[in-house]
């Protein structure tokens, strides 16, 4: 479980996510994270102060809450016009597209989240996402990002050169598909980073998180700054909800 504020994120998108994937358990999943960022809203909003600036910001963050609402219900959609609907409506192909095209909005929101929780320290453009995914067979221990968040054009994913290992030592995303827990890269030029790193990166800090289900890794979440000490661990918590989403877009993905 993961504490917020106060508050116990219940460890049921976890655990939804190892089960086949059918209408009850993506509603469920559904309100159980809706009702999850519902809380921390609240939360948070309690605590606030009664200044202008402080009321706006979570009038914002209420704002993109119920985007991500929106998006939960766009899910059920497209799972019932795909398996449930009476003419199957819905091709494979097509299924899988839109999925893929959730993914990158729900980046896109968790690069919205970060950027107003930094404020005017992150102007557009320093932060950026990515979905990574790991390997099968040769590739079994590596991964490469699958999704980019959708204001990424300059990037292209999925391309068969872009697969980056998976070893003991390696700092960022390894770690997080080493381990299961969130791994940050302060700066990717510090001394004990840098080899690893190419020096043309775009990106100076990562804040990795990861997706797990049934003890396996779904995938990871990449959070890139091209500024160091914009990043921290504890910015996970924020996305939380929106990072398991991802993840269950993934599992009606590969299950289509």
């Amino acid at each position: 479980m993961i504490v917020v504020g106060g508050f116990v994120l219940l460890a049921g998108a976890p655990i939804l996510l190892a089960i086949d994937p059918n209408r009850w358990a993506i509603a469920f999943a559904v309100a159980s994270v809706f009702f999850n960022a519902l809380i921390q809203y609240i939360n948070a909003a309690q605590s606030a102060t009664m200044a202008e600036v402080r009321r706006e910001e979570w009038q914002q963050f209420a704002s993109l809450t119920e985007v991500v609402a929106g998006h939960l219900s766009q899910v059920l959609s497209y799972y019932d016009a795909r398996f449930l609907s009476k003419s199957a409506s819905m091709r494979k192909d097509e299924y899988k597209t839109k999925l893929r095209a959730l993914q990158q909005l729900l980046l896109d929101h968790i690069v919205q989240v970060l950027r107003l929780q930094l404020g005017e320290t992150a102007s557009n453009g320093v932060l950026s996402a990515n979905w990574t995914m790991r390997g099968s067979e040769e590739n079994a221990n590596r991964f490469r990002v699958v999704v980019y968040n959708k204001h990424m054009t300059d990037r292209q994913a999925g391309q068969a050169n872009q697969w980056k290992e998976i070893a003991e030592g390696i700092p960022g995303a390894s770690v997080a598909y080493l381990t299961g827990t969130v791994s940050l890269v302060s700066d990717i030029n510090a001394s004990d980073n840098n080899k690893h790193f190419s020096p043309t990166a775009s990106y100076r800090s990562i804040l990795s998180i990861p997706v797990l289900c049934s003890s396996s890794i779904v995938g990871v979440v990449n959070v890139d700054s091209t500024e160091i000490g914009l990043l921290e661990t504890e910015q996970h918590q924020l996305v939380f909800d929106i990072v398991y989403l991802i993840g269950l877009c993934q599992l009606l993905h590969d299950g289509a």
